[in-house]
């Protein structure tokens, strides 16, 4: 792992969580320190949850958005993000609840 960047990765799994999911990626983005990647992994959601996702994605350089083929569960979702983060190789790993804010 490498711990010299101490870039932080924020893993926010989300299913149909367009009423609050807002909040959560902006309170992500205010934060005073910077050096993070939010990775959002979509478990398939039937509302609006895409729509805002990828405008927050195009807004800001930091956000990443991957939406499933398929519903694959609440627990594979946060195993995906699990992963994603094992591929940034990056100094520390957090998850966000998209209807949580920090």
């Amino acid at each position: 792992m490498n711990k010299s960047n101490n870039k932080i990765f924020i893993g926010l799994p989300v299913f149909n969580g367009e009423k609050y999911i807002s909040q959560a990626i902006e309170s992500v983005l205010s934060q005073t320190y910077s050096n993070f990647i939010l990775f959002i992994s979509d478990n398939c959601s039937t509302d609006n949850t895409k729509q805002i996702c990828l405008k927050y994605k195009k807004q800001d350089v930091r956000v990443k958005y991957v939406i499933q083929n398929n519903n694959i569960g609440a627990k594979k979702n946060f195993l995906f993000l699990k992963k994603q983060s094992e591929k940034y190789n990056l100094g520390y790993f957090i998850f966000i609840a998209y209807d949580d804010y920090w």
